[in-house]
């Protein structure tokens, strides 16, 4: 302490008049003294030392030493106005640089930014051009490892810098001399300091943690040497449930502690466990190391667990928080900055970085992250030092790049140092420094090729990459850390230098041979050979050849094509190497390649390389072929066997070279390569693209299937989603050998490839299957189709970027609507340039206006796109992008084209021409051999369609190549033969007309020219000719115009056009009767729609005041007798209902049963459910063991149905053993019920799959009708009750026995004759329930459930002495009594329902008002949603059935004597109504202090007896109440409505009670009349109607009378009042009032007043006022606020510093933030382990969950303890997608979709939607409950 108080006095004060702003100490800084360290250090281990021993917290320690360093660094002045003071002496701050915290958004304009990967934060974004001039933005969040890269120039093209940080600092600028001297010089010695103790202290070596000497305590003088700490460190290796259980077993911690434990570990990357001596603290280690859970499958690799002083656990943490200091001091002042960046890259190579980059594996998690930050707020701003440390990466890159490969913690990338050479590889002037420089190409590619050396296998001088490990889980895992090098070099490739010196050249050269090298050791990897006989045994592993290919090196091949492009002499350098690379010995030639500088052909690279190809080899592996079969061609072919030979999708050299050439854009260079590519090389260079296609049409041709799926799945990578990187190139390789290949001889070789020769000479149909053979012809077609008609390529014809990506939008449009992300996403797919596509938002924008219109839709979208009818014609089915499955609905598409309109005319799609070099491509259509194919394939059609040796699809092709290539004869009429490179001997229609035997080579008997067969194929009435005639029409016309027109001089044989019209068709009778059939029935569905449409436009006023919901749906026609209006209560009420009987039909079985026989049992399922609607009003503070607490609690429970009914033992046989015999019908309907299981006793209805959580029975027994008893007065039912009160009888209590004798017994009121049974009520209440349901309806309370039972089988040994141990009293057998049944179903009901509501207390035994609450806010919820419709015709028929069976059954229920019943409650709700005060009613509250629906809904049920009813009573009295109330409510301050007319007298009365009221109820010390009469009578109609409107929706479904006709019909408000009033037995607001009579307002009873607890009242008051009923929370307009809010938030449990990896969501109900899917914030529920999305939602609304997620920016609905679903959230983009479709997160509101969710919400929609959409809904539960 001694020692402490002298350094502080050094610090802070002077010694002996030694300052610490003194001359001497600046000077002993600028000699480089050693002094003022060693006083820093001494500075630093004291404050440790006393932390440590006197347990201070850690975090009030690092806030101590940041602020007396930076009193130091300020010379001690005070730092926030000294720092202040610096930073303006430095003007403009430069690039902003801000470090981008986890979630936080990040904004980037796709016009002006280079790559993606340039972003700004939200200041500096809002502060730009990019969103003044509202350019094309896109918003992501920050996965927390990136920075603004506002005021870097070379990171966007315009606006590069916000106004904020205008007028930058030149990079030269000396911003530190800016500084006073000893401040300078201060700051030097400080950050050399801090960043020298920081970089020793976190690296850790074997023996632990390496401190240094100069900074440990004194051994032998250390008060805490023996305090020791038990860490444990973070890894990539457990999981969080394995991290969860260890605690749990190890520390014996609850499931949340061990949760809160596992997260903190992994965002902090270490956490302490244990403080304690040595002994203490290595014992716990030990115990972590050697735990090995028993679980099968779990990781059985201990955590790491260390134990060291706690002195060194403390100094790093006050070191992290020093280093996070320094870097918001970088961060904020540049002087300080360019200092910090002096120091540390000082001494190189040994400097301070290069140590941190290579111990980077060493550190944890936060530390990483702290160090990385720092590297962001001052390397990578500090433009000067930013090139020096992309050298020092470069020169450290093998090293840590193999210190990450071998990390066994095993990290995340995104938590390595190599995860920031992202922020230097992508600056254009770094990385042509580094690949110039220090060879970054070649060092980066170095540890590729090294990684892979393992690998490599030579067979036959021939070196390659053998089988890769599949079953090595640390091997994937290296293999997937690999991705990240050949990402860097994509980086570097991507920035192709503007001067491309010599030196640049050079070095690319260097790489390339390496990159050249390596991929030809890929070619052919992972063959596979043909399987015959069985079928393989087990599908090879081919995934990690394909992820090595595409993933890894497909995006540097096409950055490696563009540099070759630069110089001639770098063109023909590489391609000359990589043709050598398709010889023998790849490696020997390339080592020899070094010596050489140029060669003009092959022939002299192979001479100046000392040889040629193994002359042996060559002819071995090709031989001469001198076959006449069908050609008198004498061609060399490669002898490879597609079937018996292997074959492999990977050629990545092959594609590499061609890639290269498909770039040339000069003459010379195309003239270089047909030198090169001469035989044999170009016999080898075609056979090798031909094979990887020719294998994957095969496998589509079901060729391939005994070699299991994985063939299937490689054909869908190479042809789908792995297309532009393979299928493309090698199509685009045979486009290019082609057309540098002699004609015939080419032809010859793919027809020999395809094994297709026989099919030229046999022109007879045989009896034999040619099936392969067909197939095999169809895949020559279709290849042929793709390479001579498929021009929209680069370099290829003359078409534009633009062009190619048009059409690829009119085939995709073609085949369906879509939106526009979809088609921008199969623009990716499809083509890998479309990502570095300049202007790419504005230039799609324009051609997807220009080609398609907007179609609404109600999908996740706002709109799809269609295509314009007039691009129809540019589609045609053979697109070579198409799928197989693609294909087939393109033949439909098109087909449906002709037959739809059968005046369509066909017109080809637009063929763009051939450049000069392709242009050798149309001399195939006019060859020989294809013409005889063209004739071939039409004789067999023509002479039988339906023959085994030709097909439709077949017929298709042949007519569309003819198609084709008329239409190159259109457009190549006015040119010369071989204007575009061609050598046309003659043109196609000529051909087509020819008969001479040099064209079709072998003579026929009856020979005819294909004009003529298509004449005659035309006139055949086959499906296939009438589908495809306009296109043989077009064919004919088209030679005709051609014959016309005198293009040419006919050749012989010519036979001229028939202009005569053709004979009429003969047509069979059976298709004259299918298409007479099919005629008439388009003529009916044409008349049908016609009446339709005219019925929709009669009626439309009708239809628009329809609205299609669930509470809507539709409407029931009630009021059987409208010529006489309804009246529901009272002396005058009527008409009556019929009494007439009833049946249900079940759902399951279809049988029909009257109510009354209750032989089976019938139910409806219903759902129950808490609700926050409505917010509830205060309840008062009252006696717990009041049973009239239970009506007014702040929980609601709302009920619903879907009204289908079914026969108890009907729904066992659901869920029960099924019999064998059962039908099939029973066993789908039993699958959709189990689909959807809830946890807590949940089930769906097997018709509709509506969820249900209680079973109601609709069979009633005795029952009365309400509506036939007699209306006691208002006079009668309170004199009844004051003498009930006072010792009588009490109103209906004549059948009700008297409450138990037993003294004590609080509880139910069950039939006590159940004694009998030897079972006592507790028994009753305790009985397990041994039911088929149990698991669907029982949550850990017994008796609560359904106890649905199997019916008692007589077992040996039982009897009535020895009953079995579970008797089955109380379970539905086939001899129970109705009453029995109907009794004990309806106790389960109202114990189901008390669950529901969550009260487990014993106190609250009684069901009934459980019950009783949940059908007041049931109808509080109905009136609710109808008050903008109709009152009596918006409710569906259905849900008025149920509403009507509902009441009746609880009206039923609770009369029944032997059935649950609290005479207390019953006694409770008289003392309300009464008006004597007495004293044992004291504590209960006013009945202006409750909700006054509830208490009329409680006494209708209650106040009742079998000669008379009191519901008139109850309106009145009700009514009365809840003007009183609003009378109470209304202040005289507030505004009102200024008076129209002269006050009536009863305005002028009702103004007086008020006066008179408030006075009564002590909220007012006078009597004073309300001002405004008039506004007082308007506002107590207005608070009035909705509780006369629920009045008399309770009524009319209770007692079954109609309502007036005219409520049925929209109604104004005065109207509406006027109605009701009527219904309910009111005559006027008069009336009501009482004035002048014995009831109502001047006369109610005092004590109503007396006894009001004011303050409650008046909360409820205020309450009331400002409660949002019915609302969710208001959303911002920007989605863009929501994220930025999210990403402040932290989480309650886990307050780490480290960098946040939750995710998480906001509550709509509540409004507040909340973590979603994680560890942190996991307890539990009764007893069982949830995530923080359910205990949320069980807090906040109870039974759902409404989330809006802001990963997926989707609205999540979460049902409590059960299984939740995402619906499409309110936010959409410009284009009206969402983030599922657009993956942009700059959205804006969509309030009509946001009203849209909250009306689902509030008519108690979304939990049945979860339970209707099964197939759509995520399981979401893993071992210790859910995760959400």
């Amino acid at each position: 302490n001694e020692y402490k108080s002298y350094l502080r006095k050094w610090l802070w004060g002077s010694i002996d008049g030694y300052s610490i702003m003194s001359e001497d100490l600046i000077a002993h800084y600028i000699n480089h003294d050693t002094s003022g360290a060693q006083h820093i250090r001494n500075y630093l281990r004291t404050e440790v030392i006393n932390c440590v021993y006197n347990g201070e917290d850690p975090v009030e320690l690092a806030h101590r030493v940041t602020n007396d360093l930076a009193r130091l660094l300020c010379c001690g002045k005070d730092p926030s106005e000294e720092l202040s003071r610096l930073r303006a002496l430095l003007g403009n701050s430069g690039p902003c640089g801000k470090t981008l915290s986890t979630g936080e958004p990040t904004f980037t304009c796709s016009d002006c930014a280079l790559d993606p990967t340039c972003v700004m934060c939200m200041e500096c974004y809002n502060a730009s051009i990019h969103a003044t001039e509202k350019h094309n933005l896109a918003v992501h969040t920050s996965s927390g490892s990136g920075m603004c890269d506002c005021g870097d120039k070379e990171a966007w093209t315009s606006g590069h810098t916000c106004s904020i940080h205008e007028g930058s600092h030149d990079d030269s600028t000396p911003l530190d001399e800016k500084l006073p001297e000893k401040n300078r010089f201060i700051a030097y010695e400080l950050f050399k300091e801090i960043m020298t103790i920081s970089v020793a202290c976190f690296r850790e070596t074997q023996d632990g943690y390496f401190i240094p000497e100069y900074i440990r305590p004194d051994p032998n003088n250390n008060p805490v040497i023996d305090r020791y700490v038990t860490v444990v460190f973070n890894d990539e290796v457990h999981n969080f449930d394995e991290v969860i259980q260890q605690f749990r077993t190890l520390m014996n911690t609850s499931q949340s502690e061990g949760s809160q434990n596992a997260t903190a570990i992994d965002r902090e990357g270490r956490m302490l466990i244990k403080r304690g001596t040595k002994e203490e603290s290595e014992k716990l280690r030990d115990t972590f190391l050697q735990y090995r859970p028993r679980v099968r499958r779990a990781n059985k690799e201990p955590l790491v667990t260390r134990s060291f002083p706690e002195y060194d656990y403390v100094l790093q943490d006050l070191l992290i928080e020093v280093i996070q200091w320094l870097s918001d001091l970088c961060q904020e002042n540049p002087a300080y900055r360019r200092i910090h960046c002096k120091v540390s890259l000082e001494n190189r190579p040994e400097c301070l970085v290069r140590r941190i980059m290579l111990d980077d594996v060493t550190y944890w998690k936060r530390v990483k992250t702290t160090l990385h930050k720092l590297f962001m707020s001052s390397y990578f701003i500090d433009a000067l030092y930013k090139p020096d440390l992309g050298i020092l990466f470069i020169e450290n890159y093998g090293a840590m790049l193999s210190a990450f490969l071998d990390d066994n913690k095993r990290h995340d990338f995104n938590y390595s140092i190599i995860s920031l050479t992202v922020q230097l590889f992508t600056v254009p002037s770094i990385s042509e420094l580094l690949v110039t420089e220090h060879n970054a190409l070649e060092v980066i590619f170095e540890q590729y090729v090294n990684f892979y050396k393992p690998h490599l296998i030579q067979e036959n001088n021939i070196v390659r990459i053998g089988n890769l490990p599949t079953h090595s889980v640390s091997e994937e895992k290296r293999r997937d850390r690999m991705l990240h090098i050949m990402k860097d070099a994509k980086y570097i490739l991507s920035n192709i230098p503007d001067n491309f010196s010599p030196k640049v050249e050079e070095a690319f050269l260097a790489f390339f041979r390496m990159y050249a090298e390596f991929n030809a050791s890929l070619q052919e990897m992972n063959p596979h050979l043909r399987k015959s006989g069985n079928h393989i045994s087990r599908d090879k592993d081919w995934n990690q050849y394909f992820v090595l290919e595409i993933c890894e090196i497909r995006d540097v091949n096409t950055s490696v094509a563009k540099w070759c492009q630069k110089t001639n002499e770098l063109f023909r350098m590489c391609t000359s190497l990589l043709a050598m690379f398709h010889y023998d010995t790849p490696f020997k030639l390339c080592k020899k390649l070094s010596s050489v500088t140029s060669y003009p052909s092959l022939h002299s690279l192979v001479t100046a390389l000392g040889g040629g190809p193994n002359t042996a080899t060559w002819e071995k592996e090709h031989k001469e072929s001198r076959s006449r079969l069908l050609f008198p061609y004498q061609v060399s072919h490669v002898q490879h066997d597609m079937f018996k030979d292997p074959v492999s999708f990977h050629i990545p050299g092959t594609r590499l070279l061609f890639s290269i050439i498909c770039e040339m854009d000069s003459p010379e260079r195309f003239a270089y390569v047909e030198d090169l590519l001469k035989d044999p090389l170009r016999s080898l260079i075609l056979d090798i693209p031909l094979r990887t296609i020719l294998l994957s049409q095969q496998i589509e041709s079901l060729m391939w299937k005994r070699n299991g799926l994985s063939m299937e799945n490689q054909m869908r990578c190479y042809r789908e989603s792995c297309k532009s990187s393979l299928w493309d190139k090698d199509l685009l390789s045979m486009q290019v050998i082609m057309a540098l290949s002699p004609v015939d001889d080419t032809l010859v070789r793919i027809i020999h490839k395809y094994k297709i020769e026989s099919y030229f000479t046999i022109l007879k149909s045989e009896q034999e299957s040619y099936g392969p053979l067909l197939k095999m012809v169809e895949c020559f077609g279709y290849f042929m189709l793709h390479v001579l008609t498929e021009r929209h390529k680069p370099g290829m014809s003359h078409t534009t970027e633009e062009d190619i990506y048009i059409k690829d939008l009119i085939h995709t449009f073609s085949l369906s609507d879509l939106p526009r992300s979809k088609a921008i996403r199969s623009l990716i797919a499809s083509f890998v340039s479309f990502d570095n596509f300049q202007n790419r938002e504005a230039v799609v924008d324009d051609m997807l206006r220009q080609l398609t219109t907007q179609q609404p839709t109600d999908s996740g979208v706002s709109v799809n796109l269609r295509l314009r009818p007039e691009w129809e014609s540019e589609f045609t089915p053979f697109y070579y992008h198409f799928s197989a499955e693609q294909r087939q609905i393109a033949e439909r598409k098109f087909t449906q084209r002709f037959t739809n309109n059968p005046n369509f005319e066909y017109r080809p799609p637009t063929l763009p021409r051939f450049k000069r070099p392709y242009g050798r491509l149309r001399d195939y259509l006019v060859s020989p051999i294809m013409q005889r194919f063209f004739y071939v394939v039409l004789t067999r059609f023509a002479c039988n369609s339906t023959g085994v040796m030709v097909s439709d699809l077949l017929f298709h092709q042949v007519l569309f190549l003819i198609v084709f290539g008329l239409e190159d004869d259109r457009n190549t009429a006015h040119l010369s033969d071989d204007s575009d490179g061609s050598s046309l001997f003659r043109r196609f229609h000529e051909v087509l007309n020819a008969l001479d035997n040099e064209v079709y080579l072998i003579p026929e008997e009856n020979q005819q020219s294909i004009a003529s067969l298509l004449r005659q194929i035309s006139s055949m009435t086959v499906r296939c000719v009438r589908e495809m005639y306009p296109v043989i029409r077009w064919i004919l016309d088209t030679l005709e115009t051609f014959d016309r027109s005198g293009d040419s001089d006919l050749p012989s044989g010519h036979e001229p056009m028939d202009t005569t019209p053709a004979p009429e068709k003969v047509i069979p009778e059976v298709d004259k009767k299918k298409e007479q059939s099919l005629r008439a029935r388009q003529e009916l569905l044409k008349r049908f729609k016609m009446e339709q449409a005219a019925f929709l436009q009669q009626n439309a006023t009708m239809f628009d005041n329809i609205e299609n919901d669930m509470i809507g749906g539709e409407e029931s026609e009630e009021g059987e007798s409208p010529q006489e209006e309804g009246v529901a209560c009272g002396p005058n009420k009527g008409p009556l209902p019929r009494h007439e009987a009833t049946s249900q039909t079940c759902i399951l079985c279809k049988e029909s049963e009257a109510e009354q026989d209750c032989k089976n049992t019938m139910i409806y399922g219903c759902l129950i459910e808490k609700s926050v609607v409505l917010k509830p009003e205060f309840h008062s503070d009252i006696d717990d063991k009041l049973r009239i607490r239970n009506l007014f609690t702040e929980g609601n429970l709302h009920i619903q149905s879907c009204g289908h009914p079914m026969h108890y033992n009907c729904l066992y046989a659901m869920v029960g053993p099924r019999p064998p015999s059962q039908n099939l019908e029973y066993q789908f309907l039993a699958s959709v019920m189990t689909r959807y299981k809830f946890n807590h006793g949940e089930f769906s209805c097997p018709l509709c799959k509506m969820a249900a959580n209680v079973i109601l029975p609709v069979t009633t027994v005795n029952a009365v009708a309400v509506g036939t008893l007699p209306d006691a007065t208002t006079a009668e039912f309170l004199s009844e009750i004051e003498e009930e009160l006072s010792g009588g009888s009490s109103p209906g209590d004549e059948d009700i026995p008297g409450p138990p004798e037993s003294p004590g017994d609080d509880s139910m009121f069950f039939d006590h004759n159940l004694e009998h049974r030897g079972m006592s009520i507790n028994a009753i209440l305790n009985f397990p329930d041994g039911g088929a349901l149990r698991g669907l309806l029982d949550e850990d309370v017994s008796g609560d459930a359904l106890m649905l039972e199997i019916p008692s089988i007589q077992v040996a040994g039982e009897n009535e002495e020895n009953p079995p141990p579970y008797h089955n009293d109380l379970a539905f057998s086939e001899d129970a009594q109705p009453a029995e049944k109907f009794r004990d179903e309806m106790r389960r009901f109202y114990r189901r329902v008390r669950h529901m509501h969550g009260t487990k207390d014993p106190v609250f035994e009684c069901s009934a008002p459980f019950t009783l609450k949940m059908v007041s806010y049931t109808f509080t919820m109905l009136e609710f949603n109808l008050r903008e419709k109709a009152l009596m015709a918006g409710i569906a028929e259905y849900q008025g059935d149920f509403l009507h069976t509902l009441l009746r059954i609880l009206f039923q229920s609770l009369s029944t004597h032997d059935h649950l019943y609290s005479h207390e409650l019953t006694r409770e709700l008289k003392y309300l109504f009464s008006g004597v005060k007495r004293e044992e009613a004291a504590v209960i509250p006013s009945i202006l202090n409750l909700d006054v629906f509830t208490v009329f809904v409680a006494g209708c049920f209650f106040f009742r007896s079998d000669q008379k009813c009191f519901n008139g009573a109850l309106v009145e009295l009700c009514v009365t109440a809840e003007i009183s109330k609003i009378l109470l409510a209304v202040e005289s301050s507030e505004e009102m409505i200024a008076d129209a007319s002269a006050a009536d007298s009863d305005a002028i009365e009702l103004a007086t009670t008020w006066g008179y009221l408030r006075k009564l109820s002590q909220l007012s010390a006078t009597d004073d009349p309300f001002p405004c009469p008039m506004s007082l009578v308007h506002t107590v109609k207005t608070s009035l109607l909705p509780l006369l409107r629920k009045m008399a929706l309770f009524l009319r479904y209770l007692t079954g009378i109609q309502s007036p006709a005219a409520l049925a019909e929209m109604q104004s408000r005065e109207g509406e009042f006027i109605l009701l009033m009527k219904y309910l037995n009111l005559a006027s607001l008069s009336d009501v009032l009482g004035f002048g009579k014995v009831q109502g307002v001047a006369r109610s009873p005092p004590k109503w007043y007396q006894t009001l607890d004011v303050p409650r009242f008046q909360r409820t008051s205020d309450f009331n006022r400002t409660k949002r009923e019915g609302k969710l929370v208001d959303l911002p307009e920007n989605f863009v606020e929501l994220l930025y809010k999210s990403s402040q938030y932290i989480c309650p449990n886990v307050k780490v510093q480290a960098r946040s990896t939750q995710s998480t969501a906001l509550c709509l109900i509540c409004g507040q933030f909340t973590c979603f899917y994680n560890y942190c914030c996991r307890g539990t529920i009764d007893g069982k382990s949830f995530g923080p999305g359910n205990l949320h939602a069980n807090r906040c609304s109870g039974d759902l969950g409404v989330f809006l997620n802001f990963e997926k920016c989707q609205v999540f609905i979460l049902p409590v303890r059960s299984c939740g679903m995402y619906i499409t959230g309110p936010y959409f983009d410009k284009y009206g997608e969402n983030f599922k479709y657009s993956r942009n997160k700059a959205l804006t509101l969509n309030q009509s979709v946001y009203e849209r969710i909250e009306r689902m919400w509030v008519k108690h929609e979304l939990r049945p939607m979860t339970a209707r959409n099964c197939e759509g809904v995520r399981y979401i539960a893993n071992e210790d409950g859910y995760a959400y």
